[in-house]
């Protein structure tokens, strides 16, 4: 398992530098306007839903592929329960049907857009909607191959997409204009699926044989309509929560679209990519878990996972937050993107980089309580996905209009704290062995380790209290990253917290081999 988190969490770390090279390339190419704002509501209509739809279709094809699997039958599409079935053949065909009416679409994702941005984002639409469909394709094979426990493939070939991005915004922009960026992104797709069906066809032959676990999962019993319904409000919510972020945002000053853009992006940098390449290796082993009849067992790894995502976040979190300033200037600090687009992109980064840290805890409650596989999750789902929603769009409205994208900023924070012990609670509810107190009390330590680190950020961050050039915005990053990072590490060893120590028993053997310990 380490070594597939190991390689997961490079190739998706060589995978996002690609990212923002792609963003910094955008913004020097295009600079904070019209064209970048339809582009990056566009893009987000279609490609930001596309990691959502790979998430909803391996939620719902995880358990029947991993537990075929396990009693050593071949999946096909025959393995998928019918309603699944209908399900993913809808999300293949809707989407080519919405291509005739791209304008309604970008309407409701961006209600402030008219003229020039609206008919520019209604054209990109059209060409990438097609980038949904070959989710869907991808997800599956995705699926397959995390079940057989084989993870490369599928980051190598998001990597190699972006590669060809890349390729094309520094040989052919800007003798072409933002349109092309659009044909390209839908040539890459094409070309990436068709790797990751070669790669998965090769596993496929290659693993067939191979002896099935000793323990097989016992079978799943919530019932597939209580399954989709969850995994569909799920989407909903995940998808609804940021169409509500950018809808406030298009109706803010021109420019407030791309710096939300950049700043959810630098967000996933550091936070997103331990957690992402954790959750990838660890979901086939969590479903097969939740099929077990030790709920104590499963209530007990739970509250671990808790602490443990909350002890690995909260230092990245804290570090990009009070590093924001730097790492914008450093990678957006020229070209079209002026000082004013910069300052927002920081306050949004370090915005959600503060929300991130409970952002974790709310998602794997929801996550539990959807691999449940002895109760139908379907009610506590909905109730959640509801709430959150709610609490989402009330705390936006009710600040925006007043305080614009600082309104904005500090109500994600606040409706993610509540969103979140919401979904804690429902949790304790639903897993009466599940010690919510327990974990609360055990995750003290690592708070307050989190607080000396941000002090220590904040005495770092006045060695160069005005950075002038992009070599002093550099030094300045490091130094408030590193010493974050490390008061972080010495508090936790000092007060010997929990997972620290766990960290450390987990390194001694490395440190023996290379002659450290």
């Amino acid at each position: 398992m380490a070594r597939s988190t190991i390689g997961i969490f490079l190739v998706r770390g060589f995978d996002t530098a690609l990212s923002f090279l792609v963003a910094i390339l955008l913004a020097n190419r295009f600079g904070a306007g019209a064209q970048l704002d339809a582009f990056f509501m566009a893009r987000r209509a279609t490609v930001g839903m596309t990691e959502l739809v790979k998430q909803l279709v391996q939620q719902l094809a995880m358990p029947s592929i991993a537990l075929s699997i396990d009693r050593g039958q071949r999946p096909s599409w025959r393995t998928l329960p019918r309603p699944v079935l209908w399900v993913i053949g809808a999300m293949l065909l809707v989407p080519l049907v919405a291509i005739l009416f791209p304008a309604p679409i970008i309407g409701l994702f961006a209600p402030g857009f008219a003229g020039e941005r609206l008919a520019i984002g209604s054209t990109i639409l059209a060409i990438l909607i097609p980038l949904l469909p070959i989710a869907v394709l991808s997800a599956l094979l995705l699926t397959y191959l995390a079940a057989r426990g084989v993870f490369f493939f599928g980051e190598s070939a998001r990597a190699f997409q972006r590669l060809l991005l890349i390729l094309f915004l520094f040989f052919l922009v800007p003798p072409f204009a933002i349109l092309a960026v659009g044909w390209t992104m839908l040539g890459a797709g094409l070309v990436s699926l068709s790797l990751l069906a070669g790669g998965a066809l090769v596993m496929h032959r290659r693993l067939a044989n191979l002896e099935t676990p000793d323990e097989p999962a016992a079978p799943v019993k919530a019932s597939p309509r209580g399954r989709i319904g969850s995994a569909l409000a799920m989407f909903a919510f995940f998808q609804v929560t940021v169409m509500i972020d950018f809808a406030f945002a298009t109706q803010l000053p021109t420019g407030t679209v791309a710096a939300m853009e950049y700043g959810t992006r630098l967000v996933s940098l550091l936070p997103g990519l331990v957690t992402a390449s954790l959750t990838t290796v660890l979901y086939p082993k969590i479903v097969r878990m939740m099929a077990s009849e030790d709920r104590a067992a499963a209530a007990g790894a739970l509250g671990k996972m808790l602490r443990g995502t909350l002890f690995l976040q909260l230092p990245f979190s804290i570090a990009l937050a009070m590093a924001a300033p730097a790492v914008v200037a450093v990678l957006f600090g020229h070209g079209g993107f002026d000082e004013a687009a910069q300052a927002e992109t920081a306050l949004v980064t370090s915005a959600y980089s503060i929300a991130a840290i409970f952002l974790m805890p709310g998602n794997i409650a929801l996550n539990a309580i959807f691999s449940d596989a002895h109760r139908s999750p379907l009610v506590h789902i909905l109730f959640l996905c509801t709430s959150g929603l709610a609490l989402r769009f009330v705390a936006v409205w009710a600040v925006v209009p007043q305080y614009g994208l600082i309104g904005l900023s500090l109500a994600v924070i606040g409706a993610t704290i509540f969103t979140s012990i919401l979904c804690l609670i429902v949790c304790k509810h639903r897993f009466p062995d599940f010690r919510l107190r327990r974990s609360l009390g055990e995750s003290l330590g690592a708070l307050a380790c989190a607080g000396v680190a941000a002090l220590a950020g904040w005495g770092a961050a006045q060695i160069f209290p005005t950075p002038q050039g992009v070599f002093l915005w550099i030094a300045d990053g490091i130094v408030i990253g590193g010493a974050v990072i490390l008061a972080y590490a010495l508090s936790a060893l000092a007060i010997r917290q929990q997972e620290m120590m766990t960290l450390v028993v987990a390194a001694r053997p490395l440190l023996k081999r290379i002659g450290f310990a």
